[in-house]
Protein backbone atom coordinates (compact mmCIF):
# COMPACT_ATOMS: atom_id res chain seq x y z
CA UNK A 1 0.00 0.00 0.00
CA UNK A 2 1.23 3.44 -0.92
CA UNK A 3 1.91 6.40 1.59
CA UNK A 4 -1.20 8.22 -0.13
CA UNK A 5 -3.85 5.53 0.64
CA UNK A 6 -2.02 4.57 4.08
CA UNK A 7 -3.25 7.82 5.35
CA UNK A 8 -6.38 7.36 3.59
CA UNK A 9 -7.01 4.08 5.10
CA UNK A 10 -7.89 5.53 8.54
CA UNK A 11 -11.06 7.34 7.70
CA UNK A 12 -14.22 5.72 7.72
CA UNK A 13 -15.93 9.16 5.76
CA UNK A 14 -15.12 11.57 3.17
CA UNK A 15 -16.44 14.88 1.87
CA UNK A 16 -15.35 16.22 -1.39
CA UNK A 17 -15.93 20.09 -1.58
CA UNK A 18 -16.37 20.68 -5.35
CA UNK A 19 -16.74 17.98 -8.24
CA UNK A 20 -15.20 19.38 -11.00
CA UNK A 21 -11.99 17.84 -12.82
CA UNK A 22 -9.81 17.44 -9.52
CA UNK A 23 -13.51 16.71 -7.53
CA UNK A 24 -14.22 13.73 -10.14
CA UNK A 25 -10.30 12.77 -9.43
CA UNK A 26 -10.44 12.52 -6.22
CA UNK A 27 -13.98 10.34 -6.04
CA UNK A 28 -12.17 8.09 -8.73
CA UNK A 29 -9.10 7.73 -7.12
CA UNK A 30 -10.84 7.13 -3.27
CA UNK A 31 -13.44 4.63 -4.98
CA UNK A 32 -10.50 2.70 -7.01
CA UNK A 33 -9.03 1.82 -3.41
CA UNK A 34 -11.75 1.91 -1.22
CA UNK A 35 -15.02 0.65 -2.04
CA UNK A 36 -16.47 0.77 1.04
CA UNK A 37 -15.81 4.04 2.23
CA UNK A 38 -18.33 6.61 2.47
CA UNK A 39 -18.21 9.51 0.54
CA UNK A 40 -19.70 12.57 0.00
CA UNK A 41 -20.03 14.85 -3.05
CA UNK A 42 -21.06 18.59 -2.12
CA UNK A 43 -21.30 20.67 -5.66
CA UNK A 44 -23.69 22.74 -7.28
CA UNK A 45 -23.77 21.03 -10.61
CA UNK A 46 -26.01 19.13 -12.07
CA UNK A 47 -23.26 16.02 -13.15
CA UNK A 48 -24.61 12.97 -11.21
CA UNK A 49 -22.56 10.34 -9.64
CA UNK A 50 -21.46 6.92 -10.88
CA UNK A 51 -24.95 4.55 -10.80
CA UNK A 52 -24.14 1.21 -8.18
CA UNK A 53 -22.66 3.30 -5.77
CA UNK A 54 -23.64 4.43 -2.40
CA UNK A 55 -21.96 7.87 -2.43
CA UNK A 56 -23.93 10.70 -1.72
CA UNK A 57 -24.20 14.37 -2.92
CA UNK A 58 -25.43 17.51 -1.86
CA UNK A 59 -25.65 21.07 -3.08
CA UNK A 60 -22.29 23.10 -1.65
CA UNK A 61 -24.42 25.27 0.74
CA UNK A 62 -25.16 21.90 2.48
CA UNK A 63 -21.46 20.80 3.41
CA UNK A 64 -21.99 21.90 7.43
CA UNK A 65 -24.53 19.85 8.26
CA UNK A 66 -22.26 17.00 7.96
CA UNK A 67 -19.87 18.23 9.70
CA UNK A 68 -20.16 15.82 12.27
CA UNK A 69 -20.31 12.83 9.82
CA UNK A 70 -17.12 13.78 7.66
CA UNK A 71 -13.66 12.62 9.06
CA UNK A 72 -11.78 14.37 6.08
CA UNK A 73 -12.59 17.09 3.80
CA UNK A 74 -11.03 17.07 0.16
CA UNK A 75 -11.41 20.89 -1.41
CA UNK A 76 -11.25 21.48 -4.75
CA UNK A 77 -9.73 24.54 -6.00
CA UNK A 78 -12.50 26.82 -7.17
CA UNK A 79 -13.93 26.60 -3.67
CA UNK A 80 -13.40 29.81 -1.72
CA UNK A 81 -12.47 29.68 1.48
CA UNK A 82 -14.96 32.99 2.24
CA UNK A 83 -17.59 29.52 1.81
CA UNK A 84 -15.89 27.27 4.75
CA UNK A 85 -15.68 29.46 7.37
CA UNK A 86 -16.78 27.20 10.01
CA UNK A 87 -14.47 24.75 8.83
CA UNK A 88 -11.90 22.97 10.80
CA UNK A 89 -8.95 22.99 9.11
CA UNK A 90 -7.16 20.08 10.56
CA UNK A 91 -9.64 18.34 8.79
CA UNK A 92 -9.38 20.10 5.63
CA UNK A 93 -7.05 18.79 2.70
CA UNK A 94 -6.43 19.16 -1.23
CA UNK A 95 -5.14 16.99 -3.43
CA UNK A 96 -2.30 19.41 -3.72
CA UNK A 97 -1.13 18.96 -0.44
CA UNK A 98 -1.87 15.05 -0.30
CA UNK A 99 0.54 14.76 -3.18
CA UNK A 100 3.10 16.84 -1.95
CA UNK A 101 3.01 15.08 1.31
CA UNK A 102 2.61 11.57 0.14
CA UNK A 103 3.91 10.47 -2.88
CA UNK A 104 7.08 9.56 -4.05
CA UNK A 105 9.16 11.41 -6.52
CA UNK A 106 10.91 15.18 -7.24
CA UNK A 107 8.15 17.66 -6.81
CA UNK A 108 8.88 20.59 -8.82
CA UNK A 109 5.99 23.20 -8.21
CA UNK A 110 5.82 26.29 -10.25
CA UNK A 111 3.61 29.13 -9.28
CA UNK A 112 3.47 33.21 -10.76
CA UNK A 113 0.68 35.42 -11.62
CA UNK A 114 2.21 35.14 -15.36
CA UNK A 115 3.73 32.66 -16.86
CA UNK A 116 3.57 29.67 -14.79
CA UNK A 117 2.01 27.65 -17.47
CA UNK A 118 4.12 28.14 -19.87
CA UNK A 119 7.32 27.76 -17.63
CA UNK A 120 5.76 24.36 -16.58
CA UNK A 121 5.39 23.24 -19.95
CA UNK A 122 8.83 24.32 -21.03
CA UNK A 123 10.24 22.36 -17.80
CA UNK A 124 8.46 19.30 -18.94
CA UNK A 125 9.26 19.43 -22.34
CA UNK A 126 12.86 20.23 -21.30
CA UNK A 127 12.86 17.02 -19.75
CA UNK A 128 11.15 14.93 -22.56
CA UNK A 129 14.02 16.13 -24.59
CA UNK A 130 16.65 14.11 -22.17
CA UNK A 131 13.94 11.22 -21.68
CA UNK A 132 14.09 11.84 -17.80
CA UNK A 133 10.42 10.06 -16.82
CA UNK A 134 8.47 12.96 -15.63
CA UNK A 135 4.73 14.09 -15.39
CA UNK A 136 3.07 17.46 -15.81
CA UNK A 137 -0.28 18.18 -13.54
CA UNK A 138 -1.93 20.33 -11.27
CA UNK A 139 -3.69 23.33 -12.44
CA UNK A 140 -2.59 22.43 -16.24
CA UNK A 141 -2.27 19.29 -17.99
CA UNK A 142 -4.63 16.24 -15.78
CA UNK A 143 -5.10 16.54 -12.16
CA UNK A 144 -2.33 15.07 -9.81
CA UNK A 145 -4.40 12.62 -8.65
CA UNK A 146 -5.13 10.84 -12.44
CA UNK A 147 -0.87 9.36 -12.12
CA UNK A 148 -0.54 8.55 -8.66
CA UNK A 149 -0.31 4.69 -9.32
CA UNK A 150 2.61 5.88 -11.88
CA UNK A 151 4.69 7.69 -9.57
CA UNK A 152 8.58 6.40 -8.53
CA UNK A 153 11.01 7.48 -6.59
CA UNK A 154 13.20 8.82 -9.15
CA UNK A 155 10.49 10.58 -11.19
CA UNK A 156 9.77 14.34 -11.98
CA UNK A 157 6.46 15.71 -11.41
CA UNK A 158 6.41 19.32 -12.79
CA UNK A 159 3.13 20.80 -11.79
CA UNK A 160 1.70 24.20 -11.73
CA UNK A 161 0.29 25.60 -8.87
CA UNK A 162 -2.37 28.22 -8.38
CA UNK A 163 -2.92 30.68 -5.73
CA UNK A 164 -5.64 28.38 -5.06
CA UNK A 165 -4.14 25.40 -5.15
CA UNK A 166 -1.27 26.68 -2.67
CA UNK A 167 -3.94 28.91 -0.25
CA UNK A 168 -3.75 26.95 3.07
CA UNK A 169 -1.15 24.49 2.37
CA UNK A 170 1.35 23.25 4.76
CA UNK A 171 3.99 21.15 2.70
CA UNK A 172 6.33 23.05 -0.24
CA UNK A 173 7.61 21.09 -3.30
CA UNK A 174 11.52 20.17 -3.19
CA UNK A 175 11.87 22.90 -5.88
CA UNK A 176 9.63 25.74 -5.89
CA UNK A 177 9.55 28.22 -8.61
CA UNK A 178 7.95 31.72 -7.99
CA UNK A 179 8.00 33.70 -11.14
CA UNK A 180 6.40 37.02 -10.54
CA UNK A 181 3.44 38.46 -8.64
CA UNK A 182 0.90 40.79 -9.87
CA UNK A 183 -3.02 41.53 -8.60
CA UNK A 184 -5.47 38.53 -9.63
CA UNK A 185 -7.77 36.78 -8.07
CA UNK A 186 -9.68 39.82 -6.25
CA UNK A 187 -12.72 37.94 -6.31
CA UNK A 188 -11.11 35.18 -4.37
CA UNK A 189 -8.77 35.75 -2.06
CA UNK A 190 -9.34 38.70 0.70
CA UNK A 191 -6.65 41.19 -0.65
CA UNK A 192 -4.13 41.51 -2.61
CA UNK A 193 -1.87 40.80 -0.07
CA UNK A 194 -4.02 37.57 0.59
CA UNK A 195 -3.36 36.82 -2.78
CA UNK A 196 0.73 37.47 -2.63
CA UNK A 197 0.64 35.25 0.67
CA UNK A 198 -1.08 32.30 -0.96
CA UNK A 199 1.68 31.96 -3.74
CA UNK A 200 4.16 32.65 -1.18
CA UNK A 201 3.78 29.37 0.91
CA UNK A 202 5.10 27.56 -1.78
CA UNK A 203 8.50 28.13 -0.21
CA UNK A 204 7.27 28.49 3.09
CA UNK A 205 7.53 24.80 4.61
CA UNK A 206 11.18 23.69 2.32
CA UNK A 207 13.74 22.73 4.57
CA UNK A 208 17.53 23.20 3.66
CA UNK A 209 17.57 20.62 1.07
CA UNK A 210 15.07 22.00 -0.76
CA UNK A 211 15.35 25.39 -3.33
CA UNK A 212 13.43 28.29 -4.17
CA UNK A 213 13.95 29.63 -7.28
CA UNK A 214 12.21 33.35 -7.45
CA UNK A 215 12.11 36.46 -9.28
CA UNK A 216 14.68 39.69 -8.07
CA UNK A 217 11.94 42.02 -8.51
CA UNK A 218 9.51 40.24 -5.95
CA UNK A 219 9.23 42.14 -2.43
CA UNK A 220 11.75 39.98 0.28
CA UNK A 221 8.13 39.69 2.43
CA UNK A 222 7.34 37.07 0.09
CA UNK A 223 10.76 34.82 -0.53
CA UNK A 224 10.25 32.98 2.64
CA UNK A 225 11.65 29.45 4.18
CA UNK A 226 14.36 27.25 4.54
CA UNK A 227 15.27 26.14 1.36
CA UNK A 228 18.50 27.49 -0.67
CA UNK A 229 17.66 30.66 -2.61
CA UNK A 230 17.76 30.69 -6.51
CA UNK A 231 17.34 34.68 -8.05
CA UNK A 232 17.16 35.23 -11.40
CA UNK A 233 16.05 38.77 -13.17
CA UNK A 234 16.14 40.23 -16.32
CA UNK A 235 19.72 42.30 -16.48
CA UNK A 236 23.29 41.22 -16.08
CA UNK A 237 25.08 40.48 -13.08
CA UNK A 238 22.05 41.79 -10.70
CA UNK A 239 20.99 38.03 -9.66
CA UNK A 240 22.03 34.62 -9.81
CA UNK A 241 20.65 34.00 -13.28
CA UNK A 242 20.38 37.00 -15.28
CA UNK A 243 18.44 37.72 -19.20
CA UNK A 244 20.02 39.78 -21.34
CA UNK A 245 19.75 39.85 -25.41
CA UNK A 246 19.69 36.86 -26.72
CA UNK A 247 21.65 34.77 -23.53
CA UNK A 248 20.99 33.64 -20.27
CA UNK A 249 24.11 34.30 -17.71
CA UNK A 250 24.95 32.03 -14.92
CA UNK A 251 27.68 32.34 -12.24
CA UNK A 252 31.32 31.69 -13.31
CA UNK A 253 30.53 33.35 -16.42
CA UNK A 254 28.50 30.48 -17.37
CA UNK A 255 26.18 31.46 -20.42
CA UNK A 256 23.34 29.83 -22.61
CA UNK A 257 22.42 30.81 -25.46
CA UNK A 258 19.20 31.18 -26.38
CA UNK A 259 16.96 30.07 -29.57
CA UNK A 260 15.53 33.89 -31.18
CA UNK A 261 12.06 31.85 -31.67
CA UNK A 262 11.75 31.63 -27.86
CA UNK A 263 13.25 35.07 -26.64
CA UNK A 264 11.27 37.42 -28.97
CA UNK A 265 8.51 37.46 -25.69
CA UNK A 266 9.73 39.67 -23.55
CA UNK A 267 7.82 37.23 -20.54
CA UNK A 268 9.87 34.27 -21.67
CA UNK A 269 12.90 35.96 -20.97
CA UNK A 270 12.43 35.25 -17.17
CA UNK A 271 10.47 32.53 -17.66
CA UNK A 272 13.30 30.32 -19.49
CA UNK A 273 15.76 31.88 -16.39
CA UNK A 274 13.58 30.14 -13.83
CA UNK A 275 13.54 27.40 -16.33
CA UNK A 276 17.50 26.88 -16.70
CA UNK A 277 17.80 27.23 -12.69
CA UNK A 278 15.55 24.22 -12.91
CA UNK A 279 17.26 22.28 -15.24
CA UNK A 280 20.75 22.84 -13.14
CA UNK A 281 18.72 22.37 -9.74
CA UNK A 282 18.32 18.53 -11.77
CA UNK A 283 21.74 18.59 -12.42
CA UNK A 284 21.96 19.05 -16.47
CA UNK A 285 24.95 20.37 -17.69
CA UNK A 286 25.03 23.49 -20.21
CA UNK A 287 24.85 21.40 -23.50
CA UNK A 288 22.04 19.54 -22.19
CA UNK A 289 20.14 22.04 -21.30
CA UNK A 290 20.75 24.27 -24.33
CA UNK A 291 19.62 21.41 -26.67
CA UNK A 292 16.62 20.83 -24.89
CA UNK A 293 15.89 24.77 -24.92
CA UNK A 294 16.06 24.37 -29.00
CA UNK A 295 13.59 22.13 -29.03
CA UNK A 296 10.87 23.87 -27.23
CA UNK A 297 7.92 25.46 -28.66
CA UNK A 298 5.58 28.24 -27.55
CA UNK A 299 2.43 27.21 -25.41
CA UNK A 300 -0.83 27.25 -27.86
CA UNK A 301 -2.44 30.75 -27.01
CA UNK A 302 0.30 32.27 -25.42
CA UNK A 303 0.47 34.94 -28.36
CA UNK A 304 0.73 32.35 -30.71
CA UNK A 305 0.97 33.79 -34.39
CA UNK A 306 -1.81 32.62 -36.15
CA UNK A 307 -0.43 33.36 -39.57
CA UNK A 308 -0.78 36.59 -41.79
CA UNK A 309 -4.18 36.44 -43.70
CA UNK A 310 -5.53 39.20 -46.01
CA UNK A 311 -2.32 40.92 -45.28
CA UNK A 312 -2.55 41.63 -41.59
CA UNK A 313 -0.81 39.26 -38.79
CA UNK A 314 -2.48 38.18 -36.36
CA UNK A 315 -1.48 36.98 -32.63
CA UNK A 316 -3.51 34.74 -30.57
CA UNK A 317 -2.88 35.80 -26.69
CA UNK A 318 -6.28 34.11 -25.15
CA UNK A 319 -4.29 33.08 -22.04
CA UNK A 320 -4.01 36.32 -20.99
CA UNK A 321 -6.15 37.14 -18.35
CA UNK A 322 -4.41 40.15 -16.45
CA UNK A 323 -3.60 43.57 -17.18
CA UNK A 324 0.63 42.98 -17.19
CA UNK A 325 -0.13 39.62 -19.52
CA UNK A 326 -1.23 42.31 -22.34
CA UNK A 327 1.39 44.61 -21.61
CA UNK A 328 3.76 42.24 -22.29
CA UNK A 329 2.10 40.93 -25.54
CA UNK A 330 2.12 44.58 -27.07
CA UNK A 331 5.32 45.09 -26.06
CA UNK A 332 6.64 41.89 -27.57
CA UNK A 333 5.31 42.48 -31.28
CA UNK A 334 7.02 44.99 -32.75
CA UNK A 335 4.98 47.31 -34.56
CA UNK A 336 1.85 46.13 -33.52
CA UNK A 337 -1.30 48.25 -34.61
CA UNK A 338 -4.04 46.60 -33.60
CA UNK A 339 -5.69 45.43 -29.97
CA UNK A 340 -8.00 43.50 -29.01
CA UNK A 341 -8.78 43.60 -25.29
CA UNK A 342 -11.71 42.54 -22.63
CA UNK A 343 -13.38 39.96 -20.90
CA UNK A 344 -14.82 39.43 -17.31
CA UNK A 345 -14.26 42.51 -14.57
CA UNK A 346 -12.49 40.80 -11.69
CA UNK A 347 -11.75 44.31 -10.03
CA UNK A 348 -8.30 44.31 -10.79
CA UNK A 349 -6.46 47.49 -11.03
CA UNK A 350 -6.21 48.98 -14.19
CA UNK A 351 -4.26 51.62 -14.17
CA UNK A 352 -0.91 50.38 -15.43
CA UNK A 353 -2.36 48.78 -19.06
CA UNK A 354 -4.56 52.22 -19.25
CA UNK A 355 -1.14 54.34 -18.99
CA UNK A 356 0.47 52.30 -21.57
CA UNK A 357 -2.49 52.15 -24.07
CA UNK A 358 -2.43 56.13 -23.94
CA UNK A 359 1.67 56.38 -24.62
CA UNK A 360 1.53 54.03 -27.04
CA UNK A 361 1.15 56.19 -29.89
CA UNK A 362 2.00 53.13 -32.73
CA UNK A 363 -1.53 51.61 -31.46
CA UNK A 364 -3.89 52.71 -34.18
CA UNK A 365 -6.65 50.41 -32.67
CA UNK A 366 -7.63 49.52 -29.59
CA UNK A 367 -11.05 47.32 -30.12
CA UNK A 368 -12.88 46.41 -26.88
CA UNK A 369 -14.85 43.72 -25.34
CA UNK A 370 -16.46 42.40 -22.21
CA UNK A 371 -16.37 44.19 -18.78
CA UNK A 372 -13.18 45.25 -18.82
CA UNK A 373 -13.34 46.44 -22.52
CA UNK A 374 -16.41 48.55 -21.48
CA UNK A 375 -14.36 50.03 -18.50
CA UNK A 376 -11.01 50.73 -20.71
CA UNK A 377 -13.38 52.15 -23.66
CA UNK A 378 -15.00 54.78 -21.60
CA UNK A 379 -12.04 55.32 -19.62
CA UNK A 380 -9.67 56.28 -22.87
CA UNK A 381 -12.89 57.70 -24.38
CA UNK A 382 -13.22 60.59 -21.62
CA UNK A 383 -9.07 60.87 -22.14
CA UNK A 384 -9.88 61.97 -25.68
CA UNK A 385 -7.59 58.60 -27.32
CA UNK A 386 -8.03 58.74 -31.07
CA UNK A 387 -8.80 54.94 -32.40
CA UNK A 388 -10.79 53.21 -29.52
CA UNK A 389 -14.23 51.20 -30.05
CA UNK A 390 -16.70 48.95 -28.32
CA UNK A 391 -17.93 45.84 -29.80
CA UNK A 392 -20.25 42.95 -29.01
CA UNK A 393 -18.43 40.10 -29.79
CA UNK A 394 -15.45 38.90 -31.52
CA UNK A 395 -17.76 38.20 -35.10
CA UNK A 396 -18.10 42.21 -34.58
CA UNK A 397 -14.22 42.28 -34.29
CA UNK A 398 -13.28 40.85 -37.23
CA UNK A 399 -16.54 43.00 -39.45
CA UNK A 400 -14.66 45.93 -38.07
CA UNK A 401 -11.48 45.36 -39.12
CA UNK A 402 -12.84 44.36 -42.71
CA UNK A 403 -13.85 47.97 -42.80
CA UNK A 404 -10.21 49.48 -41.76
CA UNK A 405 -6.91 50.16 -44.84
CA UNK A 406 -4.32 50.31 -42.87
CA UNK A 407 -3.57 46.79 -39.87
CA UNK A 408 -0.51 45.82 -40.25
CA UNK A 409 -0.33 43.47 -36.88
CA UNK A 410 -3.46 42.47 -34.89
CA UNK A 411 -3.04 41.24 -31.34
CA UNK A 412 -5.76 39.30 -29.73
CA UNK A 413 -4.87 39.66 -25.66
CA UNK A 414 -7.82 39.88 -23.77
CA UNK A 415 -6.22 41.25 -20.32
CA UNK A 416 -9.00 39.45 -18.43
CA UNK A 417 -10.59 36.11 -17.75
CA UNK A 418 -13.12 34.28 -19.96
CA UNK A 419 -16.20 33.92 -17.61
CA UNK A 420 -19.25 35.34 -18.97
CA UNK A 421 -18.14 34.77 -22.74
CA UNK A 422 -16.57 31.36 -23.07
CA UNK A 423 -15.69 28.43 -21.01
CA UNK A 424 -12.20 29.17 -20.34
CA UNK A 425 -9.16 30.75 -22.23
CA UNK A 426 -9.02 27.51 -24.37
CA UNK A 427 -12.30 27.88 -25.60
CA UNK A 428 -12.00 31.57 -26.29
CA UNK A 429 -8.74 30.89 -28.12
CA UNK A 430 -10.55 28.24 -30.20
CA UNK A 431 -13.68 31.29 -31.06
CA UNK A 432 -11.13 33.32 -31.79
CA UNK A 433 -9.31 31.27 -34.46
CA UNK A 434 -12.67 30.17 -36.05
CA UNK A 435 -13.77 33.61 -36.65
CA UNK A 436 -10.37 34.47 -37.77
CA UNK A 437 -10.39 31.71 -40.76
CA UNK A 438 -14.26 32.32 -41.03
CA UNK A 439 -13.05 35.75 -42.42
CA UNK A 440 -10.04 34.54 -43.89
CA UNK A 441 -12.93 33.01 -46.32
Amino acid sequence: MNHLNQYLSQFCSIGLLGYGVEGKSSYRYIRKYFNELKIIVFDDSDEKLPEKDNAQKHLLKDWVKSIGEVDLWIKSPGIPWSELMEANKEKMTSQSELFLKYVPGKKIGITGSLGKSTTSQYIYDALKFSNKQGFLGGNIGQPLFNFVDYVCDDDVIVMELSSYQLKNISSSPDIAVLLNMFPDHLDFHLSCNDYFESKSLIGKFQNNSNVLIYNKDISSNYIIGNGKKVSFTAGKNEADINALDSKIYLENNQEIEINEKLFWKISDKLNLCAVVAVLLELGMNINDIENSLDSLSGLEFRLEFSGKINAIEFFNDSISTIPESTINAIKSVKDVDCLIIGGFDRGIDQKKLLEELLDRDTLKHILCLGDTGKLIHDTLKEKKRKGIIFLEDIKEVFHHIDKQNNIKKCVFSPGAPSFGMYKNFIERGQAFHEALMNWKK
